[in-house]
């Protein structure tokens, strides 16, 4: 995180699907003291690894499921209505600073209404 810190522009936050939204919140901060005044500037990226109940073979391939992230609070994962994923979303930015998300094909269909309430925003 220190040398990202320092010279990247994007920065992808790498941790288990199931992380608790505050071991993210902790490597973000770890990024942002290393950035210090260029903190701002730098893209934040997760990695989005379950939307709803679809399961994915990444998950199933580590033992997990779609509930076992929406039980650890995980903000790598995605719930409830369109809506209340378009809420999700915007309190990550808000409150993580991630603006940037990578998608698994498998998923990416049902992220398609989200996307339409989102876009411009």
């Amino acid at each position: 995180m220190k040398l990202a810190g320092t010279v990247a522009d994007t920065v992808t936050i790498s941790l288990p699907p199931q992380a608790t939204e505050a071991e993210v919140a902790e490597r973000i901060g770890w990024l942002r003291d290393s950035a210090g005044g260029r903190a701002d500037e730098i893209e934040l990226n997760l990695n989005l690894a379950a939307v709803g109940d679809a399961p994915t073979r990444w998950l199933a391939g580590m033992g997990l499921q779609p509930r076992d992230l929406h039980a650890a609070g995980s903000p790598m994962a995605l719930w409830g209505s369109t809506d209340d994923m378009c809420e999700q979303l915007e309190r990550r930015r808000e409150k993580l600073g991630v603006s940037y998300w990578s998608v698994p094909a498998a998923t990416a269909g049902l992220l398609a209404p989200v996307i339409a309430l989102l876009g411009g925003r």
